[in-house]
């Protein structure tokens, strides 16, 4: 182990500039050499990549990673070859001639480290190619995606474990991640396969942060996230759910004149580095972001980062949260939440655990079933009183550990759990009026009623990123304020009481009229557009 280990601090110091490890790393990396499986929890920061890119650098391996983004790939390629570390990167991208010289590269021995999405491991050319070279190592970066994605938009990720089984001999396998729980990381490892692994695990730990709980409606919150980037200079990061979000909020802190931009998936890729890119210059100054913006990007100088709404597990918030003060000075990570959000989280969770199903996949069925939990814990840390860091902490750390309360949370200055003041104005409320239909209480359904209807969903499809049940959407129609509409904020949404005049059962028949006609689907128990519904919006008939 002596010359594994002049060897490991002679390599850290020619590649990478360093002369001692940081917490965990020497560990994994050692682990690795000596043919072990490892399990990596290391807090975003915490240097996870050089876990499997020094063993990497050994002359006469083969390393390959699995990693969820291409622009990540793209990077770390850059980053290591910067470095003299021989590596690249195969994606959609490239075409099968381009494929086959990556391959060749690989094979002949001039390639230290390759880097693929999960999808591409069972590409029939890949699979061919992968049983015709040795791998010495198989990084799986990023690992708590196997959790977060596979059970539902990505389910290659749940037959990772499957091919790394499939691989003769079988490769030495690391997953690395900055945010699994002890739960998460067992997880992990059993979806994984991975042999008897040294588990390396540093403290979770972010003290610089300042964690703040707000409870506001969703018309409140880009209000007070206007403000937020108003007031607080440097640069932050507001993460959305839904593309549409990130493009309308980026445009309305425009017009208000902050520094901001939209990133998400389904931008160009030469837009997403342009974006990428400009952020890490310090041009734009915010960005709206959906949750794959932030992994691999190395940003230390993050000063803030809020979330328009809970994510899908407290763990998946560390990691979002985590993005803002990597530098180790002050930063605030900052939550908005209403009681609205946990319905369109359950729906979704509900959806994925039914195509996991139907799938018949074991391994996506047991991932799925376990997202209400996940939800569970994600609301309880929006409703605690208790210090927000330590809820958080609680699942990093080892049984017994004990910590007192960080004195700096908004739980712990009490200033954080109050529900946001209800603004002034707010640049997406609209003046109500009730429609010039020329239709009685009591008469059917006309074609500018319909359109009118349409058109606020639409609205609320595109607020919220989702939509609402029949019931509350027939109350806000009316313009109901009842609980159920205003801890969404549809009052806020151009087109509440769009059909005040009328009664309110004559209201809950539209919508029976609506799913008749096909422009609704409520089978899912929400409101969703139905097959018709672009010819009604624009005021069409069939």
């Amino acid at each position: 182990m002596v010359g594994n280990g002049d060897y490991m601090l002679a390599a850290l110091k020619r590649y990478f500039g360093f002369d001692s490890f940081r917490p965990g790393q020497e560990e994994a990396v050692g682990a690795v050499i000596s043919g072990r499986d490892v399990m990596a929890v290391m807090p975003t920061g915490g240097g996870k990549s050089v876990c499997y890119q020094l063993p990497a650098a050994r002359p006469g391996t083969f390393t390959l990673v699995v990693t969820p983004l291409r622009a990540l790939m793209r990077d770390q390629v850059r980053h290591l070859r910067s470095r003299g570390i021989p590596a690249a990167l195969i994606d959609s991208g490239l075409d099968e001639k381009e494929r086959a010289e990556v391959y060749g590269r690989a094979l002949s021995g001039e390639l230290r480290i390759l880097y693929v999405a999960p999808e591409r491991l069972h590409a029939p050319d890949f699979a061919d190619f992968s049983h015709r070279i040795r791998i010495s190592l198989l990084a799986v970066d990023e690992a708590h995606c196997v959790l977060h994605w596979g059970s539902d938009f990505r389910p290659s990720y749940m037959r990772i474990g499957e091919f790394i089984d499939s691989l003769s001999p079988r490769p030495v396998t690391m997953a690395l991640t900055a945010t699994a729980s002890r739960t998460q990381a067992g997880e992990i490892r059993e979806l994984l396969h991975l042999a008897d692994p040294v588990t390396v695990t540093t403290d979770a730990d972010r003290p610089n942060l300042r964690l703040t709980v707000v409870r506001a409606r969703p018309g409140e919150r880009l209000e007070a996230m206007i403000a937020w980037a108003k007031r607080h200079k440097g640069s932050g990061i507001i993460y959305k759910e839904n593309r549409k979000g990130c493009e309308r909020l980026a445009e309305t802190l425009r017009s208000e004149g902050i520094d901001a931009m939209a990133f998400h998936a389904e931008m160009r890729d030469a837009d997403k580095k342009r974006v990428q890119d400009g952020f890490l210059a310090g041009h734009p100054r915010v960005i709206c972001a959906t949750s794959a913006f932030g992994m691999g990007v190395d940003k230390p100088d993050v000063r803030w980062v809020l979330n328009d709404g809970p994510c899908k597990s407290l763990e998946a918030y560390w990691q979002e949260a985590g993005r803002a003060g990597r530098d180790g000075k002050p930063a605030d990570a900052v939550l908005y939440w209403s009681p609205g959000d946990w319905r369109w989280l359950r729906h979704a969770a509900w959806e994925a655990k039914s195509r996991a199903e139907e799938s018949g996949d074991p391994s996506r069925i047991r991932a799925a079933q376990l997202m209400d939990s996940r939800l569970d814990a994600m609301s309880a840390y929006c409703e605690t009183r208790r210090c927000l860091r330590r809820t958080i902490l609680a699942m990093f750390d080892p049984p017994g550990t004990r910590r007192d309360d960080c004195s700096n949370c908004s739980n712990c200055q009490a200033d954080g759990r109050e529900i946001v003041k209800k603004p002034a104005s707010n640049p997406y409320r609209r003046r109500r009026t009730a429609p010039e239909t020329g239709e009685g209480q009591g008469e059917p359904m006309g074609r500018e009623s319909i359109r009118i209807a349409c058109r606020y969903i639409a609205n609320i499809q595109r607020e919220l990123g989702h939509g609402v049940r029949p019931g509350v959407l027939a109350a806000a129609l009316h313009g109901s304020t009842r609980r159920s509409v205003t801890e969404q904020g549809l009052e806020l949404i151009d087109g509440h009481g769009a059909f005040s005049t009328r009664s309110r059962p004559a209201v809950r028949n539209m919508i029976g009229t609506l799913e008749a006609i096909q422009a609704i689907d409520t089978r899912t128990g929400l409101v969703e557009p139905g097959p018709l519904f672009d010819i009604y919006l624009t005021g069409g008939n069939r």
